[in-house]
């Protein structure tokens, strides 16, 4: 019967031998009292055989085999080779897995969670204004005096050169106005040239007022000559009219008459057409006849002669048909023509009567012409007296 651990479900042999070591599982404990299980790569025992007492825990889940039965010996062992043989697997355990979480703590980092106590101050800015650019980030620490973020200057740059625009505007108006002062002395002389000027230029203006009225008046007359000559061509363009009209029914007459051409030459050819296969057919059947001996050399003679007249038929029934279109043709265009010559007629009728309002309108014109020239003398009779009355206020200002 194999004695049985309890504790270890591990087999042992009557002397207490242990070998085939398999895979261990160790848990590692950290700093903050929280414990990360770490799986380790498998670890092979030491082929050997070690023999321990049998009252031994190990702590370590294996399986062992068990040995063969061995003779009792009267003798006794001495237990220090299997105590120093279990501290040597425990060294090698150990420095494995001490070589293992080197290796795993170097390529892996630990994090916690923690909340870190924090104050807000409110802080606000001297003006106000758009935010432009922060020049912190959250939850930075900051000192005294340090630049947090930067507003944005547009507003005020605007305002500021507001500001300069309407102080550049006062200096010149400032500027301006000494410049009147100094104008305001120069002022009643240049009033008085102005007025013996403007009296010279109304003088003109009458002179001028004057010679269109001449002018306007010597047109009226030459107005009213044409107008009666355009209303004199008026009825010679209606006779036109009536004369060009006449004209289309003889164009049409002569379309008629065309027509009727075709249609005669149209039968001519078709009579033609059909003595030229008769004429054909007996000449190649006399020339049949002939070259039998059935008939002489006369018959033969006579129908190629008929044959030969028939095909001048028809080929002047054709040249017929083409002469009688074409002098459709012809009179058509006498018909266009005469069609034409009255739209030309009534467009002489329109030009007439047109000629005859551009008459009446140069009447209308010239009498505008009058009465404005009229209009222009009592103007400039206005004006010279109106600068006689200014030169005077000048003179009497300057005597001032």
């Amino acid at each position: 019967m194999k004695p049985t651990n309890q504790t270890n479900p591990a087999e042992f042999n009557g002397n207490g031998n242990r070998q085939a070591l398999g895979l261990l599982e160790i848990e590692k404990p950290i700093d903050n009292d929280n414990t990360i299980a770490k799986s380790l790569p498998v670890i092979p025992a030491p082929e050997t055989e070690i023999s321990v007492p049998a009252d031994v825990q190990t702590g370590v889940e294996t399986e062992i085999q068990a040995a063969p039965p061995v003779a009792e010996t009267p003798k006794k062992k001495s237990k220090k080779p299997l105590i120093f043989a279990a501290l040597g697997l425990g060294a090698i355990v150990a420095g494995s897995f001490g070589y293992h979480y080197w290796q795993y703590s170097s390529i892996h980092q630990e994090t916690e969670n923690a909340t870190v106590a924090g104050h807000i101050h409110q802080i606000s800015s001297r003006v106000n204004g758009t935010v432009g650019e922060v020049l912190v980030q959250d939850n930075q620490q900051v000192k005294a005096g340090q630049l947090l973020l930067k507003l944005d200057p547009r507003d005020y740059q605007v305002k500021v050169q507001q500001a300069q625009a309407a102080l550049e505007n006062a200096r010149r108006q400032a500027e301006a106005a000494q410049a009147n002062i100094s104008l305001a002395s120069q002022t009643s002389q240049g009033k008085t040239a102005q007025a013996e000027g403007d009296i010279g230029g109304a003088n003109a203006a009458i002179s001028t007022a004057q010679a269109a009225i001449r002018e306007a008046q010597q047109g009226v007359p030459a107005a009213e000559a044409t107008v009666a000559e355009a209303e004199a061509g008026v009825p010679a363009a209606i006779a036109k009219v009536a004369q060009a009209q006449a004209g289309i029914p003889q164009a049409q007459a002569k379309v008629t008459e065309a027509e009727a051409g075709i249609a005669a030459a149209e039968a001519q050819l078709v009579q033609a057409r059909a003595n030229l296969v008769k004429t054909q057919a007996d000449y190649k059947r006399y020339e049949s006849l002939q070259q039998e001996g059935a008939i002489a050399r006369q018959q033969l003679d006579a129908s190629k002669a008929a044959y030969q007249v028939a095909q001048a038929q028809t080929t002047a029934a054709q040249q017929g048909i083409a002469q009688a279109r074409a002098r459709l043709a012809q009179a058509k265009e006498g018909v266009t023509a005469a069609q034409a010559a009255v739209a030309q007629a009534q467009e002489g009728v329109k030009q007439a009567e047109a000629q005859v309002a551009r008459a009446q309108v140069g009447i209308a014109t010239a009498q505008a012409k009058v009465a404005v020239a009229q209009e222009g003398i009592t103007t400039a009779q206005a004006k010279l007296a109106t600068s006689k009355g200014g030169l005077q206020q000048a003179e009497a200002t300057g005597e001032q």
